[in-house]
């Protein structure tokens, strides 16, 4: 259940985080992973990567964002190795979410 339904952290939990005891608490503390996935979300990055232009870190960071792969596939940008939204998918301010609204 999480931790938002039950209204907060057990209070096991709670007690060894204020002891500073993060150890335990990661061990006894179960995180539901959600897989996520780069994608490209500038045109122009885009283009050159498949150009086989190089293309430096911070370009790339700059150029995309992180989604849910659960989210990639409601978007349809497909599967590949560095899936690419469509200009149309991607706003500055809304982000991905303006496909999905």
């Amino acid at each position: 259940m999480e931790c938002k339904a039950m209204g907060g952290l057990p209070d096991h939990i709670v007690k060894l985080q204020r002891k500073c005891a993060f150890s335990d608490v990661a061990a006894q503390f179960k995180v539901i992973p959600e897989e996520h996935v780069t994608v490209v979300a500038d045109a122009e990055l885009a283009s050159k990567l498949s150009k086989g232009l190089a293309i430096s870190a911070k370009e790339l960071q700059k150029g995309s964002v992180r989604i849910r792969r659960s989210v990639l596939s409601r978007l349809g940008c497909g599967q590949g190795e560095l899936p690419v939204l469509a200009e149309s998918q991607y706003d500055r301010f809304l982000g991905y979410i303006k496909s999905l609204v």
